[in-house]
């Protein structure tokens, strides 16, 4: 910390610490394809300011090769407080979107522009990461931290129109559609709540047992073109025995083959969503990134752009796999499409039922945009782009 009231790492010593014996760096919530992140705890009470350093021992060069962009991952935690920031030497760059996102659980790009940085960059010898703010505290992961010779980008939310949906589902006091397409469901025990996902309005809540039943449409056979599932969702799930995995939509069979899609919690690591897919010959398996099992309120999109199939959590893609373009589940109208449960195909029975809420579920026979998903997550100003 640098005499600040910065720490790296878990607190893996202390008996009461939820880390104890084990990892001091991150290993279960990171960007897609890494293996472990760092965790940065902060205490401001002390100062203004908490300050990790990393000293370089030759000093590097950022203006060479076309270099454009400094990108960090980061991921918050809710009740986060304070501004993040970085140094490039001693020139100092405060994030320059929302001082808010600190405390967002879910990871964020920040790219910063190189051309805009005062300062020497032929002779970089320390880059420092802090949070700035009289009394802050809070604890924020760090993932990749890279040098790109491209320019960032921003992400503009846009709301997405009607075109290619095919049934929403408010739950505002019951679980009918609201797209005009007539496809209502039915509660099955499930009951309606108050407030949903945006603190107003309602949710489906559901104990296993429990669900909503969206019947069989033929236009949720998606076939082999593009689609997409969304929801806000929360849970707080443990384990990833059958009884332990929570569906949160699914329509299909779900065991010993059948066609299927599903967002499910626990799938294969728990407290993480996966998207499966299955055209009765070749899973495909989408996982999230991090754990979402905390009893909070999260978004989620699954969704098939092309060969492309991808997870997003909370407006950000976390997840990409690869289908063959011909690629076909059109015969998921094998069993109905559930809130909260999906059909074990060789019981003929609902497993896998969710015990916790969902709200605002909607089901499109087209891929949304990067911008329309993070306007759905609630998000109302720009995002930087991962690269």
């Amino acid at each position: 910390g640098n005499g600040t009231g910065a720490g790296i790492g878990h607190d893996i010593w202390s008996l009461s610490s939820p880390h104890y014996g084990g990892n001091i760096m991150e290993k279960d919530s990171t960007i897609a394809g890494s293996s472990q992140s760092m965790p940065f705890y902060y205490s401001n009470s002390a100062g203004v300011a908490s300050q990790t350093d990393r000293t370089f021992a030759m000093p590097q060069d950022w203006t060479v090769n076309g270099l454009q962009t400094l990108s960090i991952a980061f991921r918050g935690t809710p009740g986060n407080t304070g501004t993040l920031y970085i140094k490039i030497n001693n020139t100092k760059i405060v994030y320059d979107l929302s001082a808010t996102d600190i405390a967002l659980s879910a990871w964020q790009a920040w790219n910063i522009d190189l051309t805009a940085v005062t300062g020497n960059l032929y002779n970089v010898t320390t880059l420092s990461i802090g949070v700035d703010g009289a009394g802050a505290s809070g604890m924020v992961l760090i993932d990749d931290i890279r040098l790109y010779a491209q320019p960032g980008e921003m992400i503009t939310p846009e709301a997405p129109d009607s075109a290619g949906l095919l049934a929403q589902y408010t739950f505002e006091g019951n679980a009918n559609d609201s797209s005009g397409n007539g496809l209502h469901g039915t509660l099955a025990g499930s009951q309606i709540v108050s407030p949903g996902a945006s603190g107003q309005g309602s949710a489906v809540e559901m104990t296993p047992g429990t669900y909503v039943d969206l019947g069989n449409p033929t236009s949720m056979d998606f076939g082999t073109g593009d689609w997409t599932v969304t929801a806000w969702f929360k849970t707080g799930m443990t384990g990833t025995g059958d009884a332990n995995k929570g569906t949160i939509v699914g329509k299909g069979g779900d065991s010993s083959g059948g066609h299927r899609v599903a967002l499910i919690m626990s799938e294969t690591t728990e407290g993480v969503v996966t998207l499966v897919c299955d055209d009765n010959a070749t899973k495909i398996l989408t996982h999230s990134a991090a754990p979402t099992n905390d009893d909070q309120w999260h978004f989620v999109a699954g969704q098939r752009l092309g060969t492309e199939i991808r997870i997003f959590i909370d407006g950000q893609l976390e997840a990409t796999e690869t289908a063959n373009s011909t690629y076909d589940l059109s015969g998921t109208s094998q069993h109905n499409a559930y809130v909260g449960a999906i059909t074990d195909n060789s019981s003929m029975t609902r497993y896998k039922m969710l015990n916790g809420s969902v709200d605002e579920v909607a089901l499109y026979n087209r891929a949304l945009s990067a911008g329309e998903i993070l306007w759905l997550a609630g998000r109302t100003t720009p995002f930087h782009k991962p690269f």
